[in-house]
């Protein structure tokens, strides 16, 4: 069943919707609610619907709140409502939000209607209107509910709503203050695959009215997208300079800089931020928490003597982390040969799937263990960092992976806190369109397959060419964003010299392909109409861009969290790998051909791209992602 508990709140600089002391028109058709006494201020009252699910409005600082309520306290509070219940009244069918990407109440989900505890979707119409009735005025602050006020803006002709937005004097004793500003210092790892979710993180945290300060190196600062001009004050970069390292190339400052070996020197020149860190704490404002990444184990020792809370934003796939384990979980269950990283761990159900198929990834998850050339083994930087945070943040949500944050709030002993998936904004068409995107706007619809295996993926000059003849044999068209391979590219960042691509391979494919060594604009690729299909090394990022816009996958994964991403994708339904040597992950360039045209040709490629939808859906509603951050911000007020 359906409940609705409100509560008259109170607040400043607020919107109001008003309402007549008469019942709403149409409350007198059969089976409306009939109310025995009108509540009194600050009375609570409950209209119980018949549908599959309850949800709770109450008011907090002036902020009306909606929060899923089936326990048994909802249906107690239900039982002792001071109401009768009837079925609602029928109108019509109920309505839709397309202003806001809402969706009739269906299957137990409802939409974010307050400031720190929005759900998925509106409840009817109908319960809105009874709510207003009741309460005479349904009050909302214009600042956090501005997409609910604008929705009943929208329905103020079909449903009789009267409706205007002011300020409502209150005498000081009796209004609340406001919740305060949160001080966030932002710290991430120095790669882009890092620094871009932390940045869109810190965007959404800024758009809330909070204070951030995002450090990096300075080359990393100037390459980072630019901020909105709207979030620029909330916004700073606080510039770092990187310690040179012996062995660390000039002007290397992240892991696009370096080739894979020489990652471990760019930690340890991180490591050498530790000071520079500790005396910007110590020379400005206290800031009221810091949010960290993996390799960051020196942070919380310096947080710490400033007493100030360290939160680690994890921006791998959450079950990734649940397959590392905290410290006691692997001493309770050891793991030492490469073998023991090729099934679930000991602490996982006996069932589970989280594990790597191959030798190859496996040995990479067990080099974590060991001593490496940065001085601290990756996994004494992970442990140190689950160890001194408070609570952990994920990118990720319940809807991409159920279970996992009990499991993992069980396992690490904190807060596992789910951030949402930050999917990149709506892009917007430019005069000026790309060269890349004025290709793609000559190409039928959904025909093109786009083919990036990010900067970091330790390609050899075979996979190149096993995957350029693959994509030569599918047949299909295709756009591959060919990024630089460290060492295999020349000064003038040419891919056909030095035979990084078959040679004739780009004259053979002109007429249905376009091989691009420069930037390329991913997420307006993706969205792009032509677009049909994503080859990807299924980094956590490049996955979750997909999954904004439904497209099915070819995945082609290498180290780090991508096989898990690779497994869990496959078992969604929207995805499929490309056939390899369990022993040392080669692949051929058959093997790519049939996974290319099995999702771009066949008719199991219409099941994937079905399912990619699906789940599209599920995400793409802003106002389900944003509770995800409403609720991590109440996670940080306590403190």
């Amino acid at each position: 069943m359906l409940m609705l508990k409100l509560k008259r709140g109170r607040g400043r600089n607020r919107a109001s919707r008003s309402i007549p002391r008469t019942p709403p028109a149409g409350s007198s058709l059969p089976g409306s609610p009939t109310l025995r006494s009108p509540p009194a201020a600050g009375k609570c009252f409950a209209v119980v619907l018949p549908q599959e699910a309850a949800v709770q409005l109450r008011s907090q600082s002036s902020a009306f709140l909606v929060r899923e309520s089936c326990s048994q306290e909802g249906r107690r509070a239900a039982m002792s409502s001071s109401c009768d219940v009837s079925p609602p009244p029928r109108a019509g069918q109920q309505e839709s939000c397309p202003r806001m990407g809402a969706a009739p109440y269906a299957g137990g989900r409802t939409l974010a209607v307050g400031f720190s505890l929005p759900l998925h979707m509106l409840p009817p119409v109908e319960a809105i209107r009874w709510s207003l009735w009741a309460l005479g005025t349904l009050t909302l602050d214009y600042n956090r509910h501005h997409k609910l006020i604008r929705w009943l803006s929208w329905h103020i002709d079909a449903y009789n709503f009267k409706f205007k937005i002011g300020h409502e004097k209150r005498e000081p004793s009796h209004a609340p203050l406001s919740p305060p500003m949160i001080e966030v210092v932002v710290f991430p790892w120095l790669a882009f695959g890092h620094m871009l979710p932390f940045l869109e993180l810190s965007k959404r945290l800024a758009a809330r009215g909070h204070a951030i300060a995002f450090v990096s190196t300075p080359r990393n600062l100037a390459r980072l997208p630019p901020v909105p001009p709207h979030l620029s004050s909330r916004l700073r970069f606080v510039s770092m300079p990187l310690p040179r390292v012996d062995g660390l190339p000039d002007g290397a400052e992240s892991t696009a800089d370096v080739p894979p070996e020489k990652i471990e020197l760019l930690k340890k020149a991180m490591d050498g931020l530790a000071a520079p860190f500790a005396a910007f704490l110590a020379g400005g404002t206290k800031p009221d928490w810091i949010i960290h990444d993996f390799c960051h184990h020196w942070v919380p020792p310096i947080a710490d003597e400033h007493n100030v809370p360290c939160a680690a934003f994890m921006i791998v796939h959450a079950a990734f982390v649940a397959f590392l384990g905290p410290r006691w979980a692997n001493a309770e269950y050891p793991r030492g040969a490469t073998e023991d990283f090729a099934v679930a761990p000991g602490w996982m159900a006996s069932q589970s799937t989280v594990a790597y198929r191959r030798r190859s990834e496996a040995e990479w998850v067990a080099g974590m263990f060991r001593a490496n050339a940065s001085g601290v083994p990756d996994i004494e930087r992970v442990w140190g960092m689950f160890e001194r945070s408070r609570l952990i943040i994920y990118r990720s949500c319940d809807e991409v992976d159920p279970g996992m944050f009990a499991l993992l709030t069980d396992l690490l002993r904190k807060p596992a806190v789910p951030a949402g998936v930050l999917l990149p904004p709506p892009v917007v068409a430019a005069h000026d369109r790309d060269e890349v995107l004025r290709w793609l706007d000559e190409q039928p619809r959904k025909s093109v397959i786009y083919v990036a295996l990010g900067s970091e993926a330790p390609l050899t000059r075979k996979n190149l060419h096993e995957l350029a003849h693959g994509l030569e044999l599918a047949g299909v068209r295709f756009l591959w964003a060919l990024r630089k391979p460290v060492g295999l590219f020349d000064s003038g960042g040419n891919a056909g010299e030095r035979g990084v691509l078959p040679d004739g391979f780009e004259e053979r494919t002109r007429a249905r392909g376009l091989v691009c060594t420069g930037w390329v604009p991913q997420v307006a690729v993706l969205a792009h109409g032509a677009t049909g299909a994503f080859l990807t090394h299924c980094g956590w990022g490049s996955t979750v861009e997909s999954f904004a816009f439904g497209l099915p996958l070819v995945m082609l994964p290498f180290i780090v969290d991508q096989p898990l991403v690779a497994r869990a994708m496959e078992e969604k339904g929207i995805g499929l790998e490309v056939a390899r040597d369990d022993t040392d992950s080669s692949f051929d360039r058959d093997a790519v051909a049939a996974a290319v045209r099995r999702v771009m040709v066949d008719d199991e490629g219409k099941v994937l791209a079905s399912n990619a939808r699906k789940l599209q859906e599920i995400l793409a509603d802003e106002m389900v992602q944003e509770r995800y951050i409403d609720d991590l911000v109440e996670h940080l007020r306590p403190y």
